[in-house]
């Protein structure tokens, strides 16, 4: 192997002024975020600095380190090292601001057209996506943890046109109602008062359930109040979806216990570009005035500063418009008024709802640099052996009469790949997923070990385990650095 391309004075110079304005967030601990404060090896520095008059093998050599250097994980879990999402943050940001000194100089360096920015466009693209979320203000404070390329607080005006909560969402009545489970059933019978003079296309649907993967924006639980507001008119002519979830207590929770957050994906469909879908989110805390007892719903990112709760990058785990609505439990209300679980044989309005969904197609995320995440995990058409599949499946029990039917589930990108890509940060072993989800494991590994994907599917219990075993060592495995996300970020191979 070569070594590293030697770094000159000049060029360190220029780029220990750029990495001086990009301000690295601390590994941040708690529910909901990456608690990596525990990590036991040190994140690795930049090994090396851009330069301009590098050739393309040099380029390559300083872009395969960096990828080793991004991707070293160094937070422990029985046994194996899973990545931290900070530091993935910051050591994208490191490279890419050396990146950015270069393209300075000479814009068109990368242009797709040439080979070197086909070897290095992936790369790029994605330590450029990565950086928004380092990026800090003057009060050392977030300015785009949403990881879009305009503020977050630019987004919100990009946003609230269409993800603003409707009048009755937050009027002060609705809102009252909801600030306690005594009374959500007094907010539901507004919403069907409001539906009996509406037409039945128009007509919203209600479901409270229990989320079984992740707790609410606030923290606080993981009880859920979906309001699916159907084909409202949009400014342009198009008409829009509004995903409207409330956070709610659980039957086993304290009934006194404040909960503050409501969310809305908005699914905008243009009228002059058929068969697109354009998608918005924002998230909202409902805040009480203490004098006066209001209830005000509050964009998170338009939140003070000092503010406990704050929006992060949808985009790392929303990879549909709207992901799927797989509860753990579904509610109903007794005739009491109380939350209860919904009887097994009860009418449920899901199946409907999670069609509507998957028609919504391929997602536009708008300011977000999507394709930057990388391919879908499972691609079609590509070669498994048996001695893969074998030392990737080990610890499941199953044997090689198994291997035809976990090849055949592989393929998950034949339905992934344009509607919902299983890629970067979803498909890769992060602390995350154990630090956000109820189970500590991601959301892909939960579906696909219960059963839920890929649909219809008839694996048993060891060869659900062994298919998320041989799918993430296929995209990406840490410890050898392999997988089809390097193979990506490397680009085409000469």
């Amino acid at each position: 192997m070569m070594a590293l391309p030697h770094v000159n004075s000049a060029a360190v110079a220029v780029v220990v002024s750029l990495l001086a304005a990009v301000v690295i967030p601390a590994a941040r601990g708690g529910s909901g975020t990456d608690n990596c404060t525990a990590a036991a090896v040190a994140a690795p520095a930049p090994l090396a600095l851009p330069q301009i008059h590098w050739l393309p093998v040099e380029w390559r050599q300083w872009r395969d380190a960096e990828i080793s250097r991004i991707l070293q994980p160094t937070f422990p879990l029985n046994g194996e090292m899973l990545l931290c999402k900070d530091q993935v943050v910051e050591r994208s940001a490191a490279a890419y601001a050396g990146i950015e000194a270069v393209l300075r100089a000479k814009p068109d360096l990368f242009a797709p057209t040439t080979d070197l920015g086909r070897a290095m466009g992936p790369f790029v693209a994605f330590v450029k996506a990565q950086h928004w979320m380092a990026l800090r203000d003057a009060e050392d404070q977030p300015t785009h943890a949403l990881g879009m390329e305009i503020s977050d607080r630019d987004y919100y005006d990009y946003a609230i046109p269409f993800a603003e909560l409707p009048p009755l969402l937050k009027s002060p009545e609705f809102l009252q109602h909801m600030s306690t489970p005594a009374t959500y059933k007094d907010a539901v019978d507004q919403i069907e008062a409001a539906n009996a003079r509406l037409p039945l296309a128009n007509r919203w649907k209600v479901v409270p359930f229990r989320s079984q993967f992740i707790l609410s924006v606030d923290t606080i639980t993981y009880g859920r109040m979906l309001v699916l507001i159907p084909n409202l008119p949009a400014p342009d002519g198009g008409t829009i979806d509004q995903w409207v979830l409330f956070a709610i207590a659980t039957p086993e929770m304290d009934p006194a216990t404040e909960i503050l957050s409501v969310s809305v994906i908005a699914t905008h469909r243009p009228a002059k570009a058929p068969g697109k879908v354009a998608t918005y989110g924002l998230d909202f805390m409902r805040l009480k005035d203490a004098a006066t007892g209001k209830i005000t719903p509050t964009a998170v990112v338009r939140l003070p500063s000092d503010s406990p709760h704050k929006s992060e990058n949808c985009y790392d785990c929303h990879k549909a418009a709207v992901i799927p609505i797989h509860p753990k439990v579904e509610y109903a209300f007794a005739p009491s008024g109380a939350l209860i679980e919904k009887p097994a044989n009860a009418p449920s309005s899901l199946g409907s709802i999670n069609e509507l969904i998957k028609a919504y197609g391929p997602p536009d995320f708008g300011r977000q640099l999507a394709a930057a995440y990388g391919p879908s995990m499972g691609p079609q058409h590509r070669p498994r052996l048996d001695a893969f599949l074998a030392a990737a499946a080990a610890g499941t029990g199953i044997g090689s009469a198994s291997y035809a039917r976990i090849r055949k589930a592989m393929e998950c990108s034949s339905c992934h790949k344009d509607f919902a890509p299983i890629n970067y940060m979803q498909a890769a072993r992060t602390a995350q997923e154990v630090d956000s989800f109820e189970s500590r494991q991601s959301i892909v590994q939960t579906m696909i070990e219960r059963g839920l994907m890929p649909p219809d599917n008839r694996l048993s219990r060891q060869e659900r385990k062994a298919l998320w075993q041989c799918l993430s060592k296929e995209y990406l495995d840490l410890p050898s650095q392999t997988g089809v996300f390097i193979e990506w970020l490397k680009g085409p191979q000469d």
